[in-house]
């Protein structure tokens, strides 16, 4: 309906009151349930230290039964909502492409710079602009290579590797 108006959706709105399954479809709570606890258990064979990027979760064959088919859209809606162990890091819900990270509730990490500064100081890469939008990008941490806090979080990245 937005892209009748020619307006944008805000999905953290939406995000509120409905489950995202796919690209386009929102699905509202009332007619999903999750069982957090086998989720959280699957979400736990990807993430075993503190974080990683929610699209290093790629196959949902140990995921539960939950009415619809699991995608990276619907992975996202419950690690927003429904998560008791993880939550979901990230700039903003994003129209075409999931991005972000999974972070362990009980992890050191409240601020998404310094999740995309310990990736990047993890990276075998040269820790340049264009390295680093690539690495962040290719790796599913932004959606597009651009951020305007880019340098910020290469100088954290860099007295990373120092420490």
């Amino acid at each position: 309906m937005a892209n009748d108006f020619n307006m944008p959706i805000n999905f953290e709105a939406l995000a509120v009151n409905n489950v995202r399954v796919s690209e386009d479809i929102f699905v509202s709570k009332d007619y999903i349930t999750f069982d957090t606890e086998l989720v959280d258990k699957a979400i736990s064979r990807f993430c075993q230290n503190e974080f990683i990027s929610i699209l290093d979760v790629n196959t949902f064959t140990a995921f539960p039964e939950c009415g619809y088919r699991w995608t990276s859209y619907l992975l996202e809606s419950y690690l927003y909502s429904y998560s008791k162990m993880f939550i979901l890091k990230h700039k903003a819900f994003n129209k075409t492409s999931v991005a972000g990270a999974i972070v362990r509730k009980n992890s050191c990490f409240t601020d998404y710079l310094d999740i995309m500064a310990l990736a990047l100081a993890n990276a075998d890469i040269p820790l340049d602009e264009k390295s680093s939008l690539d690495f962040l990008a290719q790796n599913g941490y932004i959606e597009r290579r651009r951020l305007n806090t880019i340098n910020e979080v290469i100088r954290k990245a860099e007295k990373m590797k120092l420490s």
